[in-house]
């Protein structure tokens, strides 16, 4: 027994011993693809000794991949966290209050807290976590630009610069490809040595950030976080009272706040009150009335911090400065619309409710100088209603220039999309290369329309010539002017007769009155419009417009009614071997006839037993 009792120790120790040599030598073990040469070594190194950064399975760390969004959060929030940042923040409680973002975003598990702790402290938006993901579902990479702006928010969280009044100048040749809303945070980062551009100079917004620039970025970030002292928040210890602003007293830096229950209270802001609107720092002139604020009062009932939440609002109108793409968003810029100097900066995702002059569009369709009027959430357009300042559409007219309410007219494009335009009075018209009214408008014109803010203001037109022929079938009389033809092939088609239209009977001059129903017919026509009609008259015995009566198939004869010059009068037509067919061109067989069928009948002269013998029939409606 004492035996097997050495044998066990001597086991143990050997086994502590070669534990102690293991823990030892990993501790002591470096990436193997991070040589002593390589720039980045010690801040790699020293990320992952903070658990910062780690490495994979096969003890590479492989610096040059590229990082995505989420693990970029993921590295800000452990690099807070690390320097101590977070003592006494609940991070449950974050996650369960942010649950629904990070469900509807899909956020895996393990980097749950640190996108909870990102969208708490305002350092990424709800609406920015639908770009975390391609649409395979892989993570999408981040940008340098979208990388210094996340840090940068980070670190002034706890810096508190006021970054809005700095005077910002980026030394970097491609500047202007970095938005405003970026800038303050990359002047932040280039002041604090956390990032620099390249040998050229260049910043390159756009291009991906590496895992080794991503270790340098955030080691320097941790050493300025571990400099700065943070006292413990107190706010669960401060009173609070959330209302509407319904007065602002510029002279004392005071509001009187009306709460749910109808009382007014004034309250007192001090040099040291922190302000923020839609979680961005913000100062006591950006307070406006009718503003929904959540106030923190201290023992003396001064104002410690004050949160304002601009929600969903329309307050948001003006003019396109600019739109710029920035890959998953657009950068909008506008111009006030009572102060032009004064500007905001917004984003704009592509699935945002938008129409542009009444019609549907993308943000893209927006131009500098469109009229704007936004519904925001924070600084995401949530909706957009636009009128363009100058635009060019061009397609067919749908329809003359015709009023109602004002003076309207409407286009079919080339995709098939018809827009109806509000026209000025005072347009300018030119049609076929000549200064024109717009009563010369005619539907079918090919034209090119200018408007502006949505008002056609220009139109230049092109009439498209034709011809017809065929058989009079309707004519009708009116303040528009119009006549039925039916062709040889059985189609049937109605024209607008022009307000002067040129007609000719038998090349003789005449009238519309002088047309008659059954007259053949030869028709130019501009843009849908007759112009000119070339008549014959013709014997009525040449053709009938009636309704079949009787059937007889053993002859294969019919019997129709006709009405001729309010007279009712009955004819029998022999119809065999004759071609019938429809209005829409179909053959037709003689047992296909039926009582009640309307019929127009071309006659080749008379029968010893019938009326008339057929030789063509035309099914205009069957019964």
């Amino acid at each position: 027994m004492k035996k097997t009792n050495k044998i066990l120790v001597v086991l143990v120790t050997l086994s502590v011993l070669l534990l102690s040599n293991t823990i030892g030598v990993l501790a002591l073990q470096s990436f193997t693809d991070v040589g002593d040469g390589h720039w980045a070594k010690d801040y790699i190194e020293k990320m992952e000794k903070k658990g910062i950064v780690t490495g994979y399975h096969d003890a590479t760390f492989r610096p040059s991949e590229n990082v995505s969004k989420l693990s970029t959060i993921v590295m800000i929030f452990r690099t807070v966290k690390a320097a101590g940042k977070l003592e006494g923040v609940n991070l449950s409680s974050l996650v369960a209050k942010h649950n629904m973002a990070l469900s509807q975003y899909n956020i895996p598990n393990w980097a749950k807290e640190a996108v909870a702790f990102a969208l708490e402290k305002k350092i990424v938006n709800t609406y920015e976590l639908r770009g975390f993901f391609k649409a395979d579902g892989t993570l999408e990479n981040i940008k340098r630009s979208e990388a210094s702006v996340y840090l940068g928010k980070a670190l002034n969280y706890y810096l508190k610069e006021e970054l809005s009044k700095n005077i910002i100048y980026l030394d970097f040749n491609d500047r202007e490809f970095i938005s405003t809303t970026d800038a303050p945070y990359i002047d932040l980062l280039v002041r604090k040595d956390i990032i620099k551009g390249d040998e050229n100079r260049n910043f390159n917004p756009n291009k991906p950030i590496m895992r080794a620039t991503a270790a340098k970025m955030f080691s320097i970030a941790y050493d300025i976080l571990c400099d700065i002292e943070v006292k413990p928040e107190s706010e669960k210890e401060l009173k609070t009272e959330e209302g509407k602003i319904i007065l602002i007293v510029d002279d004392n830096n005071s509001i009187v706040v009306e709460n749910s229950n109808g009382n007014k209270n004034i309250y007192k802001f001090n040099n040291d009150t922190q302000i923020l609107i839609d979680g961005k720092k913000s100062y006591f002139n950006d307070l406006d009335e009718k503003d929904n604020i959540k106030l923190y009062l201290d023992k003396d009932e001064v104002v410690v911090k004050a949160e304002v939440d601009m929600g969903l609002s329309s307050d948001s109108q003006g003019e396109v400065h600019n739109i710029v793409d920035m890959g998953g968003y657009y950068l909008l810029t506008v111009k006030d619309k009572e102060d032009s100097s004064r500007r905001r900066i917004y984003k704009v995702y592509d699935d945002v409710k938008m129409k542009l002059n009444d019609v549907e569009a993308k943000p893209s369709d927006l131009e500098r100088g469109d009229i704007i009027s936004l519904v925001v959430d924070g600084e995401i357009v949530k909706e957009i209603e636009a009128k363009s300042k100058t635009r060019v559409y061009e397609g067919i007219l749908e329809s003359g220039v015709y009023f109602e309410e004002s003076l309207k007219i409407k286009i079919k494009t080339s995709s098939q999309k018809i827009y109806e335009f509000e026209v000025d009075e005072d347009a300018e018209v030119r049609k076929n290369n000549r200064k024109k009214s717009l009563t010369s408008l005619v539907k079918g014109d090919v034209v090119a329309i200018t408007t502006e803010y949505g008002k056609v203001v220009k139109i230049e037109s092109t009439s498209i010539d034709g011809d017809a022929e065929g058989v009079i079938t309707e004519i009708i009389l009116g303040n528009v002017n119009k006549i039925t033809i039916l062709d040889d092939d059985g189609n049937e088609k109605t024209y607008t007769l022009a307000p002067d239209v040129d007609i000719e009977i038998d090349d003789e001059d005449a009238e519309i009155y002088d047309l008659k129903i059954d007259y053949k017919v030869e028709l130019e026509i501009e843009s849908d419009v007759v112009k000119e009609i070339d008549a014959e008259e013709v014997e009525t015995s040449d053709t009938l417009n009636g309704t079949i009566i009787e059937i007889y198939d053993d002859y294969e004869a019919i019997k129709i009614k006709v009405k001729e010059n309010n007279e009712t009068k009955y004819y029998s037509i022999l119809a065999d071997d004759v071609e019938i067919i429809t209005v829409s061109g179909k053959t037709r067989k003689f047992r296909h006839l039926d009582k009640g069928d309307e019929i127009f009948v071309y006659c080749e002269g008379e029968d010893k037993v019938f009326d008339f013998k057929a030789d063509k029939i035309i099914i205009v409606k069957e019964n």
